[in-house]
């Protein structure tokens, strides 16, 4: 096996792809120069490079083990995310139909397409935002049972911090604001083209003689 991890400082002006380049150029040197001669063309000896990474979020074995699950389990999660925002686009489109009325009134009154439509939105904001919150809180509280769920890999407590920071934090608020778009974009815009109709000044005409 080989394996070597070292940090380094770039030097002042350089960049990561400057550096990568330069370790891949240095790199067959180095293994003529410490490499026994039986093993040089061993396949794993050939294989084997240097790759230069940002260092910035530190180094740990755990990430190359968790990162293709965690991806799975994201586009796991994102599925599901859609399929709650088409329920609730259809759960919205259908009370918006009835709310045609009310919304006939508004616009016989003056309302404007843009704010019925911003009411919509509004109201699929009070929805989407509170879930935001409660996903927040149960990722808090679930960082201990996620941990132990590792088992004995006792480096999962050092390396990895599954608490919300303000980067999930603000995500979290755009995944909101995205979520509020989907499923109260459909009933937004069916509201917002109501019947101007005399019909429905008509019928507005009879609730003011009431």
């Amino acid at each position: 096996g080989l394996w070597l991890t070292a940090f380094a400082r770039l030097a002042p002006g350089a960049r990561v792809s400057q550096a990568a380049a330069e370790m891949s150029t240095i790199f067959p040197s180095v293994q003529d120069e410490v490499m026994p001669a039986n093993f040089r063309h061993a396949p794993v000896v050939e294989k084997s490079r240097l790759e230069v990474r940002s260092a910035r979020t530190g180094w740990s074995n755990l990430r190359t083990q968790y990162t293709q699950p965690l991806v799975l389990l994201q586009i796991m999660v994102g599925a599901v995310l859609l399929i709650c925002c088409a329920n609730l686009s259809g759960l919205f489109l259908a009370r918006a139909s009835a709310r045609q009325q009310e919304f006939a009134i508004r616009a016989a009154l003056g309302a404007a397409r843009s704010r019925l439509m911003r009411q919509l939105f509004i109201e699929s904001l009070m929805l989407a935002l509170p879930g935001a919150l409660l996903g927040t809180g149960l990722a808090w509280c679930a960082e201990p049972w996620i941990l132990h769920s590792l088992g004995n890999n006792q480096g999962a407590h050092i390396s990895l911090s599954l608490r919300p920071d303000l980067a999930v934090l603000a995500l979290t608020a755009i995944c909101a604001l995205l979520c509020a778009i989907l499923f109260g974009v459909a009933p937004a815009w069916t509201a917002s083209h109501v019947n101007r109709s005399e019909e429905h000044t008509s019928e507005l005409q009879s609730h003011h003689d009431l």
